[in-house]
């Protein structure tokens, strides 16, 4: 409105600022008043709740004043009436709070005192005399009676007359005062319970106290509210008058009065008395408050009783210690006199309703309130409460039957899952390990009686309490389960605030481990040991099983792994029914003793099971300690065999089957064909020969024979059964979920294969669990169909994401240096890498390389080569056993020789070990069974041994049969090497060497020596080669083997080959043809070969003396018979100068001599002319026209320009990619074709007679050669068969080099 003066100050700016200044002033002035307001009602609050308080305080005071006063005006001996006591105890609760004044603790013992001393009173007419008068003051108050105002009066003679010592007690049968009496008792009482249960306050009191427990000074005080509050480092409450009260008065003999009473009163009294001893019950909040005592007092007597076993204590720590258990036992008392009289008054009330149906109703309405529910839910949950429990204590609790009656609440369904859900995981635990020492216990006092009975409910208990905590725990740590447990392993995330002490671990596992201990293992079997069974055997099935390629039911039956299907097996179960021949089991489950014992067995079969699966680290204790009970697996198979109606083993094949009316899992009989199958697994391995065999100790060979051919038919029928998209399955723990909507049956191997390459989920699952019932033929083909699967699979990958990686790995290896160079080159080449294509270039002295392509041959020569010198045991990286056997495994010394890269040597022979299965070539070196079984991924055991030292196997057999003193021997577990000069000694167990060898221990010393030689002493050596070879060949590829018949995969069948099977897939090069006549007189000479030369001259050809596996259909190169006319230059060999002796490797011996250096041997030779095989193209007319190098090309034929020897080494190919032959390679400069008159002439000269088949031309002619890299037979044209047969045997076994030419 008004224009700013120029260069002023704006006027209305200026007075809106001023106004905004004064507005926030008054907005803060109101909120400081506000604040100021709130503040000051608060402090009002405060105020008026200190004043209250102090009020509360004064009156406290007041009544502890008038307490004070009253109590003093007791005499010496208590003679004052039952009313004035009542009303020391109303005041005591009013003002009772030993945080604010600690004397009043001091009051409440004194008190407690008062009260078990007897009373004078006058009993007129069945009532009190009432001598006393209420206060007008208390008319407001409850009506809580007064004391004389003159204090005690003295009787005149009438009154003596009438007078009598009575207990405070009878209060309850005062005519006015008796339900305010009781209130105020049961009040009373609670108040004792919360002090004996809590901590001493009031150090200087009359009662006994003792020193304080440093391990508890944070525990928590119970106030008279309920309330708690933390008190510094304060005793625990031991002994007193509180006590003593509170047994009194919980004692239903307390409220028993002489029998000078009249019946009238004696029956109220002690009715009143029991109705006051049940409220103190009121849903189990007794046991819920003693429960915190008893647990701070028996930890800390385990921990004092742990301290006197290691180490001797204080006087004051044994007055200590003798102080707690005495307040246990004190505490233990008043739990069962609660239990006497709960037990009364259930019987009395329901007894009064009729009918066992309003029983039922009336103790599961109040199943809470059972003094046998709460002692077993509050009490026995306390970690390690039995081991507190002196005799006395222990005899009362078997008196009273607790250990059964615990047993029958958690089994009873009405009370179960109130107790389940109550208990967190430790406490389970904690019960667990309690009611197993009540039982051992038990046993110890009751050696002689029958306690079958409780041993089978306590078995079903403890299944039910470890199947409860199975949702909680886990033997592997996974995402869910990752709170480590030093019982359970692994458990859940909500159970971490329940850990254990090391000190409650370790006395827990000491209980539990009675569980799987052998005395408890013979009463769990004691019924089953006892039982007199006859072998289990069928006569059908010895007869089937014992019948070898035979067809039954459309299966071909075989040697080596026969095709079971479950319609054959379904026919010779029929048979079986309708044999009338043969022994034939009684079923025991018809006889109900038998039924009952049949429940028996499977409820402790269950157990173990159970136990196996809860404490997966105790697996193996508790499965050593079921084999070997006395005839425990003998008995346990002869039992299944007389289940069910028709015993033999049927139930178990109709559940499999689907038959039954219920699956497989829902079989009651289950568990123990799970104990069987878990103990059989592991007992098996530590039986030799002479066990199974000869002496035939615990099975008859027709038992074992029924019992291979039940387990193979049983797992083949449940992988059998599968719906049509789901199926589940673990047959490690033996429970298997089946449908029985389908049933795949294969009939035949091949139809098998179909499936597997069609990735069929039942039949995948049948090679994976039970591969010994497939042929061995058929899994070998399996093997290679995942090879060219995989093949196909990183073609198609890699050609669409890193098209570089089709390239091969070029290799260039000096001949001198073949180790060194293959170490350097190969070392870090990935598994893709060794997936790969790889070429070898080989270079002589002068760093040249040698002429020639390689398409194969000098990638397998190179490694014949490394794996010859690497096995060789000069190297020290492989080492032999003994000299019968001469088998190959790691070095036990090689980390000394080669202390840097001795691992990465094992993991290169791993890979090449692979690279040989994954090319399909054989290698001539046989590893130890053992060794066979690690790279399966098997575990080692004794029956390995054999295949390692058989003298060593000799004397361990020897030591677990000798039944002299074992301690004769003189041995420990300890075991004496030398190594390079150097004496040591190696214990096989923590301080072995001073632990001797005993008849117990004998076992375990087998044990550790086997694990020692077979696992320890190579296990890093074996974990490297192991791992380059998986690297290569994944383990579910190999897993389908056994150690033998991976062997065999890897070197070969040692058998004659098929001398037909060779010709009908030989090929034919520069002019030979299957019917000429050279060729003719070969084959006929090789079938006059004995087993020695038909090897020998495998191994001319191809380097390995093996054939391969599946036939010379599987050979690659396949074999090929090449004419050689003339010893032109290309043919001879011509002796190069030698290469210089190799260099050493690492530290080891040096290798076996590579050096022959011959650059023609690795040259690719040529393949034209006449390429065919067998019976193909076998026409006069076209072996003429190939003889002259074809029929329209200009290319002659040309002779090879590489003539090799069957090298000694150690590698053949067995197995061809898929039909691809390598195509013939261009001729190359050099290279010579053969004069194609002298192919005619060889051919006339045999067929018609002439000058070339004279005997004196034919003994002048060169020598066979060969080419091992491709399979090559260099064979001249001799004139005769003699001639060819005396020049071929010389060749094949003069072992010699080039010069046989």
């Amino acid at each position: 409105m008004f224009p700013a003066r120029p260069g002023g100050v704006d006027k209305k700016a200026a007075l809106l600022a001023q106004a905004r200044a004064d507005r926030e002033a008054r907005n803060g002035q109101k909120k400081v008043e506000k604040e100021n307001a709130r503040l000051d009602s608060a402090a009002r609050r405060i105020q008026q709740f200190l004043v209250r308080q102090h009020a509360k305080r004064v009156v406290k005071d007041k009544q502890r004043a008038d307490w004070d006063v009253l109590a003093t005006q007791l005499p010496a001996t208590p003679a004052l009436g039952l009313i004035r006591n009542l009303k020391l105890v109303f005041l005591l609760l009013r003002f009772h709070d030993t945080t604010e004044c600690p004397m009043d603790s001091r009051r409440l013992a004194s008190l407690c005192k008062l009260l078990l001393s007897k009373t004078t009173v006058v009993l007129e007419e069945g009532t009190f005399v009432r001598t006393e008068v209420v206060s007008p003051s208390s008319a407001s108050s409850p009506q809580v009676p007064s004391p004389d105002a003159g204090g005690s009066t003295q009787p005149n003679e009438q009154q003596r007359k009438t007078m009598m010592q009575v207990p405070f007690q009878m209060i309850l049968l005062h005519s006015r005062h008796a339900d305010f009496a009781s209130a105020t008792l049961l009040r009373f009482l609670r108040l004792c319970i919360t002090t004996i249960t809590g901590n001493q306050i009031d150090s200087n009191a009359s009662t006994k106290r003792l020193t304080p427990l440093k391990t508890y000074s944070k525990s928590q005080v119970p106030s008279p509210t309920g309330a708690t509050s933390k008190a510094p480092a304060q005793e625990l409450y031991l002994s007193g008058a509180e006590l003593r009260f509170l047994m009194a008065y919980v004692d239903v003999n307390t409220y028993r009065l002489p029998e000078t009473v009249a019946a009238a009163i004696r029956t109220q009294m002690q009715d009143r008395g029991a109705a006051l001893i049940v409220k103190i019950l009121d849903s189990g909040q007794f046991y819920k408050d003693i429960r915190t005592g008893i647990q701070l007092r028996s930890e800390a007597l385990i921990q004092l009783q742990d301290r006197a076993k290691r180490t001797s204590i204080t006087p004051a720590e044994a007055t200590t210690q003798k102080a707690l258990s005495l307040w246990i036992t004190a505490i233990w008392r008043c739990c069962f006199l609660l239990q006497s009289i709960d037990k009364e008054m259930t019987e009395k009330a329901a007894g009064k309703i009729p009918g066992r149906q309003q029983k039922d109703d009336l103790i599961n309405m109040h199943s809470d309130d059972s003094t046998v529910v709460g002692i077993t839910c509050r009490i026995l949950t306390i970690a390690l409460f039995v081991e507190c429990l002196d005799d006395l204590c222990l005899q009362l609790t078997l008196q009273s039957h607790l250990l059964g009656e615990a047993l029958d609440v958690i089994l009873d369904l009405r009370h179960r899952q109130y107790i389940l859900s109550s208990m967190s995981l430790n406490e389970t635990l904690y019960l667990i390990g309690n009611l197993t020492q009540l039982y051992r216990i038990h046993i110890a006092k009751n050696a002689t009686s029958n306690n079958t009975t409780l041993k089978n409910r306590l078995v079903e208990v403890i299944v039910v309490l470890l199947s409860h905590c199975g949702k909680y725990v886990s033997g592997t740590q996974t995402t869910e389960f990752r709170q480590y447990h030093p019982i359970f392993s692994w458990t859940t995330l909500s159970q971490k605030d329940q850990q254990l002490s090391t000190t409650q671990a370790k006395h827990l596992f000491s209980q539990l481990e009675y569980l799987w201990s052998r005395d408890f293992a013979l009463e769990a079997f004691r019924g089953l040991l006892n039982l007199s069974l006859p072998p289990a055997s069928s006569s059908s099935s010895a007869t089937d099983t014992s019948t070898n390629g035979v067809k039954t039911g459309g299966s071909e039956q075989h040697s080596s792994g026969a095709m079971i299907t479950p319609a054959s097996h379904h026919t010779r179960v029929s048979s079986q029914t309708d044999s009338k021949s043969g022994f034939h089991t009684k079923s025991i489950t018809s006889d109900p003793q038998g039924a009952l014992l049949a429940i028996e067995v499977q409820q402790a079969c269950q157990l173990y099971m159970t136990l196996m699966r809860s404490f997966e680290s105790q697996r193996t204790k508790i499965l050593v300690t079921l084999m070997y009970l006395p005839s425990f697996l003998t008995q346990l198979w002869r039992f299944m065999n007389t289940l069910g109606p028709k015993g033999e083993m049927r139930i178990y094949l109709e559940a499999a089957s689907g038959f039954s009316r219920h699956g497989l899992d829902q079989e009651p009989l289950i568990a123990i064909l799970q104990v069987f199958c878990e103990c059989s697994a592991r007992f098996l391995i530590t039986l030799d020969d002479d066990d199974m065999y000869e002496q035939q100790k615990y099975w008859s060979l027709s038992e074992l024979v029924f019992m291979s051919g039940f387990l193979n038919q049983f797992c083949f029928t449940v992988l059998s059964q599968q719906e049509d998209t789901k199926m589940e399955t673990d047959l490690k723990d033996h429970s298997v979920a089946i449908s029985t909507t389908a049933t795949t049956v294969y009939a035949t191997p091949k139809e098998f294969i179909v499936k597997i390459c069609q990735k069929d989920r039942t039949a995948l699952q049948i090679l994976e669990t039970m591969p010994h019932v497939i042929p061995f033929s058929a899994r070998l083909e399996i093997f290679r169909e995942f090879i060219k699967e995989e093949r196909a699979q990183r073609a198609q990958s890699l050609a669409l994401v890193r098209p570089d990686l089709h390239q091969s790995v070029m290799v260039k290896v000096r001949r001198g240096y073949i180790l060194e160079d293959g170490y350097q080159s190969l070392g870090q080449l990935s598994a893709n890498g060794w997936k790969n294509t790889i070429r070898v270039k080989f270079t002589n002295e002068v760093g040249a390389a040698e002429a020639g392509i390689d398409q194969g041959g000098p990638f397998k020569e190179f490694m014949e080569s490394f794996l010859e010198a690497g096995f060789s045991p000069n190297l020290n990286l492989f080492t032999t056993t003994t000299e019968s056997m001469n088998m190959m495994y790691p070095s036990p010394t090689s980390q000394y020789t080669h202390p840097h890269n001795g691992l990465e040597l094992f993991r290169l022979f791993g890979k090449m070990l692979g690279k040989a299965m994954y090319e399909g070539l054989l290698i001539e070196v046989k590893f130890a069974n053992f060794f066979l079984s690690k790279i399966l991924g098997r575990t080692v055991f004794l029956d390995e041994m054999r295949s390692f030292d058989e003298q060593v196997f000799r004397n361990l057999m020897f030591l677990k049969k000798y039944e002299g003193d074992v301690e004769d021997l003189g041995l420990t577990f300890s075991l004496d090497e030398e190594i390079f000069g150097t004496h040591r000694t190696i214990e096989l167990m923590s301080g072995g060497r001073d632990i001797e060898v005993t008849k117990d221990n004998r076992i375990n010393y087998i044990f550790q020596v086997s694990d020692y030689r077979l696992n320890k002493q190579i296990q890093d050596q074996s974990r490297a080669f192991i791992e380059g070879f998986r690297s290569i060949i994944p383990l579910p590829w190999i897993s389908i083997f056994s150690p033998q018949e991976l062997h065999r995969v890897m070197a070969g069948d040692d058998v004659d080959f098929d001398v037909q099977d060779l010709r009908s897939y030989t090929e034919y090069q520069n002019g030979y043809f299957d019917q000429h006549p050279v060729i003719r007189n070969l084959w006929a000479v090789l079938n006059e070969f004995n087993s020695e030369e038909k090897r020998a001259f495998l191994k001319f050809v191809t380097s390995c003396s093996k054939p391969p596996l599946g036939g010379f259909k599987h050979l690659y190169p396949p074999f090929s018979i090449r004419l050689v006319v003339s010893p032109t230059t290309s043919d001879l060999n011509y002796d190069s100068a030698s290469a210089p002796a190799p260099r050493q490797f690492g530290s080891g011996a040096p290798t076996p001599d590579t050096t022959t250096n011959n650059p023609g041997r690795h040259q690719r030779s040529a393949t034209t002319g006449s390429n065919t095989g067998g019976s193909s193209g076998n026409g006069f007319g076209s072996r003429l026209r190939s003889a002259f190098g074809g029929s329209n090309n200009n290319n002659s034929s040309r002779s090879s320009t590489m003539s090799t020897f069957s090298s000694a080494s150690a590698v053949s190919s067995v197995s061809s990619p898929p039909s691809q032959r390598p195509t013939p390679r261009p001729m190359l400069p050099g290279d010579e074709t053969p004069a194609a008159m002298g192919v005619v002439k060889s051919f006339f000269g045999g067929v018609l007679g002439g000058t070339g088949s004279s005997e004196s031309s034919g003994k002048k002619a060169r020598l066979p050669t060969s080419s091992t890299c491709f399979n090559l037979l260099k064979l001249p044209p001799f004139s005769s068969k003699s001639v060819l047969k005396e020049k071929l045997r010389y060749a094949i076994t003069s072992n010699t080099g080039f010069e046989l030419s």
